[in-house]
């Protein structure tokens, strides 16, 4: 992706987009998405179950919330992350539905460096 600016009918290049990890990761996935075989009419899908596909909220960072995908009518299992980095968070349970992720902001503000003291 980048923004162009056409000039004398050809694009020149002004900048390119800036991909947070997380966008830069869901490419990575859907790029792999894109070059699995399909095999015996069905597809791909039982290779996605193995993948993790980040959850990126609006600002490309990841979402505190992130699952694996539903299967067999069971829900994935979901587990809470550092939005900045995706990294679990320890102390945030694995479960099969929602950790409510936001009571671990607090601890995640603890591990975040002061940007003052930098």
């Amino acid at each position: 992706m980048c923004l162009c600016r056409p000039v004398n009918m050809t694009a020149v290049v002004v900048s390119a987009v800036f991909k947070t990890q997380c966008q830069q990761e869901l490419d990575q996935v859907l790029e792999r998405i894109s070059k699995m075989p399909f095999r015996d009419n069905r597809g791909p899908l039982e290779d996605l179950y193995a993948l993790h596909i980040p959850n990126c909220d609006k600002r490309g960072q990841y979402n505190l919330k992130q699952c694996k995908m539903s299967l067999h009518g069971q829900r994935g299992e979901c587990w809470c992350v550092n939005p900045h980095t995706g990294r679990p968070i320890p102390s945030a349970p694995t479960v099969r539905g929602d950790p409510n992720c936001s009571q671990y902001l607090r601890e995640l503000e603890l591990e975040l460096p002061d940007m003052a003291q930098i």
